[in-house]
């Protein structure tokens, strides 16, 4: 009875989390300060029966393989508090609520604690993905009708739509392709082009080339890959007929790389880069520690609307030197050691596709949000899964020697 409580407490605010995480979709008729008091509200949730369960229910867990990192995570941010309150005039209270996304790094340890099942995170995250798919076109049947609180932007033959969850959908595409690939479901292959029909539609050239890169590796490189032949006369197929159908979006890009890369020079990144590195920095600790993150209502975040406005700089452009200008050198080692660990760690063929998703998200490390700063919460999910999945292998190889 206490167990299946638990589970069911485990399940609940693992799903309220990561649904606070993507701010409920965004849908407009949820005003931002209700998602926002809601992520607040998710991590103490969490803090609170992390510290409850270890109290009057301590059990043993599983080995945390990125323990050690994730908390250099949580807590290297703090130093960067001191350095918006010194130097840019931003209160700590200000900070705190400003840097809450970091505290969903919390979930890590949460998932160990209550030991989710495997099985529950890898529906939860399809069934995002898919959700967030449904939430793209129907946002984009609609338009100019607006039902998101989202990004939009037209432009590169497309009308580009950022809706909230799509990381999930990045997921959902290798699963399914992983699928199709082992087991030649007709399904599985309308799952994953339905998955990438989006990405193509939002015009992101750096994810579309990341997704067909890896899309490759993984044809040619995985185990589980049979009739290899067949499979690659099917993608082909599958891919010519995506391309023939979306050609105008193709070639819009084609067009706008074409004439970016000869101004790469004069690069909007670059510039940003230049300057958050140089003029914006206000004193030598801020290259250690960070400058922390602006919070609305502070001077702070004013001057960084009047570089916006300005000169067009944004922090979100230029990727993990973002991170490293908001929370410092130690904060952005951990975040980079982690990757590195995730992606060499050994695990069973069964997961080995939520691999290509972690390395995707390492095509956006120099232009992108930034994944560390912004908490990849799909991310998080996935090295738990990492963790089950080596306890397993382990607890299996130490029986088999028993066994001998």
């Amino acid at each position: 009875m206490l167990k299946n409580l638990d589970r069911f407490i485990g399940n609940t605010v693992t799903l309220f989390a990561v649904m606070a995480y993507f701010e409920l979709f965004m849908f407009v008729m949820i005003p931002s300060s209700i998602t926002a008091l809601l992520q607040v509200a998710a991590c103490a949730l969490m803090i609170l029966l992390i510290i409850l369960k270890l109290i009057y229910q301590p059990e043993n867990t599983i080995r945390m393989n990125f323990s050690t990192s994730i908390l250099i995570l949580i807590i290297g941010v703090i130093p960067s508090y001191f350095i918006a309150q010194s130097y840019h005039n931003q209160s700590f209270l200000i900070s705190a609520f400003a840097n809450r996304i970091i505290w969903f790094y919390v979930l890590y340890f949460f998932l160990h604690v209550y030991k989710i099942s495997v099985k529950y995170i890898i529906r939860m995250i399809l069934f995002i993905g898919m959700f967030a798919v449904l939430l793209y076109y129907i946002q984009l049947t609609l338009y100019p009708k607006i039902i998101l609180d989202i990004n939009i932007l037209e432009g590169r033959g497309t009308i580009r739509l950022f809706v909230a969850g799509m990381i999930c959908t990045q997921a959902a595409y290798f699963y399914f392709l992983n699928r199709f690939f082992e087991k030649n479901s007709t399904i599985d292959l309308i799952l994953t082009l339905v998955s990438l029909s989006i990405f193509i539609l939002q015009g992101t050239r750096q994810l579309l080339f990341a997704i067909a890169l890896l899309t490759l590796v993984n044809l040619f490189f995985s185990r589980r890959v049979k009739g290899r032949v067949f499979k690659i006369a099917v993608f082909t197929l599958a891919s010519v007929a995506v391309f023939m159908i979306f050609r105008e979006i193709f070639i819009e890009l084609t067009r706008v790389s074409t004439s970016q890369v000869s101004d790469l020079a004069g690069g909007i990144r670059l510039k940003a880069a230049k300057f958050f590195l140089t003029s914006f920095q206000p004193h030598e600790l801020s290259y250690i520690f960070g400058n922390g993150n602006s919070g609305r209502g502070s001077i702070y975040s004013q001057r960084m609307t009047l570089y916006t406005f300005k000169y067009g700089f944004y922090l979100s452009d230029i990727g993990v030197l973002g991170d490293y200008i908001r929370y410092g050198i130690a904060f952005v080692i951990a975040g980079l050691y982690m990757l590195a660990k995730s992606i060499m760690i050994r695990v069973s063929p069964e997961y080995r596709y939520l691999k290509y998703y972690i390395i995707m998200q390492c095509f956006t490390l120099l232009t992108g949000y930034g994944i560390l700063g912004g908490v990849d919460v799909v991310l998080l999910l996935i090295l738990y899964v990492f963790d089950v999945d080596r306890a397993n292998q382990i607890k299996e190889n130490s029986v088999n020697r028993l066994s001998i």
